[in-house]
């Protein structure tokens, strides 16, 4: 059974929780929007053999510290940043789903010369729309008003239909973490999405290799508008079976594409 090492750094006037397991090339994964770091648990098992696999709770979920009304993808990214500075990594292959993908992106910028490879699992470079702001707005008053209500509908509707039955016990334990994470991490987060900028060129420039991917019925990225990015020399665009929800929707597929690209580096 792997082992996995559980600490704690110092974020702004709190902390962040990160857990390392495996030895190799270092492997950051960064969890999407009222997730933690557990939901790699699974991907992990096949990759700590040849890895060095760091996960984190990012600011204000799991068991990391909230510390503003607003967290930034680049706030987020800082924080990433304080942990491999914890562990004294330099180059990293770093991939993020949803949330996690948007402050991958941001890393990325801020820090180009530490990535070695960029995977973006249902998560997109480009900025929100002004609908998908208001939308964001919307949901930081249904969180303040009722947080319990928020989660039971907002995550099943990140599955595709066919499977909300069949991964049920999934969605319930999703459900189950998020409705226990602080409400000011949850309005935080959904703040800083809706002010985040384009990376959309730091992908065309083709500085480090990049993986998308989506799921064919995910409705919260703009489907055609990734497919578009695959021209790019450097970008390799996936479609799999499912919603906005890969990592359970399509693990099987997910872990064999992710695989291929990281063994390609």
């Amino acid at each position: 059974m792997q082992k996995y090492l559980v600490e704690k750094v110092p974020f702004k006037d709190g902390f962040i929780q990160f857990q390392v397991s495996g030895s190799g090339d270092p492997l950051v994964l960064l969890h999407g929007f009222l997730e933690d770091l557990s939901i790699w648990n699974k991907m992990i098992n096949g990759l700590v053999s040849e890895y060095k696999i760091v996960t984190i709770d990012l600011p204000g979920h799991g068991k990391s510290s909230c510390f503003d009304d607003v967290h930034s993808m680049e706030d987020m990214a800082e924080a990433v940043k304080a942990v491999l500075d914890e562990l004294q990594l330099e180059k990293i292959i770093i991939a993020g789903h949803s949330m996690g993908g948007y402050v991958a992106l941001a890393f990325a910028e801020i820090y180009p010369e530490f990535i070695i490879g960029l995977a973006l699992i249902n998560s997109t470079p480009y900025p929100d729309s002004e609908e998908k702001k208001l939308n964001r707005m919307r949901a930081v008053e249904a969180v303040e008003y009722n947080l319990k209500n928020f989660v039971s509908l907002s995550i099943p509707q990140l599955f595709a239909p066919e499977n909300r039955t069949r991964l049920k016990d999934n969605i319930a334990a999703l459900k189950d973490k998020a409705i226990f994470m602080e409400q000011g991490g949850i309005t935080a987060a959904l703040n800083g999405m809706k002010d985040r900028p384009s990376r959309v060129q730091l992908i065309k420039n083709g500085s480090f290799p990049t993986l998308i991917v989506f799921g064919r019925e995910d409705s919260v990225v703009d489907i055609e508008r990734l497919k578009k990015l695959d021209s790019i020399d450097e970008v390799t665009v996936v479609e799999l079976e499912g919603g906005h929800m890969s990592y359970l929707e399509a693990m099987n597929d997910l872990s064999y594409y992710f695989m291929r690209f990281i063994e390609n580096l």
